[in-house]
C-alpha cells in the first residue's frame, strides 16, 4: 500500500484488514451531496415530460421512485459495509426529462456531522432508478440506467462541483422582439449581402447547433410580418421588458432546457464565434458569456442561458432590473474571451452603422 498518500485506501488499516474510519475527532458540519441518475427509454416507452407525473399500470412513476428513494437514503449504512450511521436532516428528488425517452434523477442529501452523504445521495437516486425501471419494465425490458454520479458536494475537507455528464439539452433563440426605432425598420428583415432576412440568417446560424430553435417576437409581429410565420415563435409575454422579457418568455416555456440566445442585430455573426462560445460551456455556472473586449461588461445577447439562470433572472427582474448585462454581473457566469480579430458581436442599430457595416462587406469581397 502506498503510505505516502494517508487518504489512499482509507477502509483499510495498516495491517491491510478491512475497518470503518474513526470519524470522532473529525469536526460537525453541515455537509450536503447531490448524485444524478440517468435513465435511457426505448422510443415506444416514451413517458416523461417536463418533471410532470407519470402514472403506470402500478401507479405513479415518479412519486413512488422518490418514496424508495427516500427509505434507501436512509438505510444506506444498511448496504455499503463501512458507511457510518448518520442522521438525515434533508433528502429531496428532481427530475427532468431533456427528451421524452430521457429521464433524469437527482437526490440532494444533508446532514450536520463528521462525514458526508455522497453515498446516501448516490444510494437514494439509484434505488430511485431501479424503482422507474421495475414500473416501467412491463412496457419494455430495453431500459439503460447511467451514468449515476456524484455532481455536487459541499460541507468535508473539500467542495466538489461539476456539469452532469447528461448536459441540458441546447435550443436557439432568436431575439427579434425589439421595436427598431432608431433603424426606422424592423432590423429582422433587413437583407445583407447574403440575400435573406437575418431572421433567415440567424435561425440557420443556430440550427446548425441547437435541436431546436425559436424566434422570440411580439405578437403584433408574428401577426402583421410574414416572414415570422415561416419560424416557430415565442411570444413575449413579460411585457416591456426589453431583450430579458424575450428570454424570461422563452424559459418559462421550456423549463429545463438551456437557450443559447443571439440578437437580431448582430450581422457579423458566424460560426467561429459560435463554436468558440459553445466549447466553452461550463452547465454549473448560471450562463457563459463573452467578456467585452474593453473588459468592462459581459455580452448578454450571444449567450448561453443554462436552465438554473431563470430563477436568478427573475429574482434580479422582480428587482427593478431590465438590462441583461447588469444581471449577467450579478450571476455565476463563466466569461470567456474574445480572441477573434474584427468584431463579430457588432451591434447594428441605425441607418449609419448599417450603411459602413454594408461598406465595410463589400470590401472584404
Amino acid at each position: 500500500m502506498d503510505e505516502s498518500n494517508p487518504d489512499l485506501l482509507t477502509h483499510v488499516d495498516g495491517k491491510g484488514q478491512p475497518t470503518m474510519v474513526d470519524v470522532s475527532a473529525k469536526m460537525h458540519t453541515t455537509r450536503q451531496a447531490t448524485a444524478v441518475a440517468r435513465i435511457t427509454l426505448p422510443g415506444d416507452c416514451a413517458l416523461f415530460y417536463e418533471d410532470q407525473e407519470t402514472y403506470g399500470k402500478k401507479g405513479p412513476i415518479l412519486s413512488t421512485a422518490i418514496v424508495a428513494g427516500t427509505l434507501a437514503v436512509k438505510k444506506t449504512s444498511d448496504w455499503i459495509p463501512f458507511c457510518h450511521p448518520i442522521g438525515i436532516d434533508s433528502c429531496t428528488f428532481s427530475s427532468r426529462a431533456p427528451s421524452p425517452n430521457i429521464l433524469e434523477l437527482s437526490c440532494t442529501v444533508k446532514t450536520r456531522g463528521p462525514t458526508g452523504v455522497e453515498m446516501e445521495a448516490l444510494v437514494g437516486v439509484s434505488a430511485a432508478a431501479l424503482v422507474v425501471f421495475d414500473m416501467c419494465k412491463a412496457i419494455s425490458s430495453n431500459i439503460v440506467i447511467g451514468p449515476i454520479e456524484v455532481v455536487e458536494k459541499s460541507g468535508g475537507k473539500r467542495d466538489f462541483s461539476r456539469a452532469s455528464s447528461a448536459e441540458a439539452p441546447m435550443y436557439g433563440l432568436v431575439l427579434a422582439g425589439g421595436r427598431s426605432m432608431r433603424m426606422g425598420q424592423d432590423k429582422a428583415l433587413l437583407r445583407y449581402v447574403k440575400g435573406c432576412s437575418q431572421l433567415q440568417a440567424c435561425h440557420d446560424l443556430l440550427t446548425r447547433y441547437c435541436q431546436k430553435v425559436f424566434v422570440s417576437a411580439r405578437s403584433e409581429q408574428q401577426a402583421l410580418q410574414e416572414e415570422y410565420g415561416k419560424f416557430p415563435c415565442i411570444i413575449d409575454s413579460f411585457l416591456d421588458a426589453g431583450p430579458l422579457g424575450g428570454i424570461l418568455s422563452a424559459q418559462r416555456q421550456h423549463p429545463g432546457v438551456a437557450f443559447l440566445v443571439v440578437a437580431i442585430d448582430l450581422p457579423g455573426l458566424d460560426d467561429p464565434t459560435i463554436g468558440a462560445l459553445l466549447k466553452e460551456r461550463s452547465p454549473q455556472h448560471d450562463a457563459t458569456a463573452f467578456l467585452a473586449k474593453s473588459g468592462e461588461f459581459l455580452e448578454p445577447l450571444c449567450t448561453i442561458y443554462e436552465p438554473k439562470s431563470f430563477s436568478s433572472l427573475l429574482n434580479l427582474f422582480g428587482e427593478g432590473l431590465k438590462c441583461p448585462s447588469k444581471m449577467l454581473g450579478r450571476m455565476q457566469v463563466h466569461a470567456v474571451h474574445q480572441e477573434f480579430s474584427g468584431d463579430p458581436l457588432q451591434n447594428i442599430n441605425t441607418p449609419a452603422e448599417l450603411q459602413a457595416f454594408q461598406s465595410s462587406l463589400r470590401g472584404s469581397l
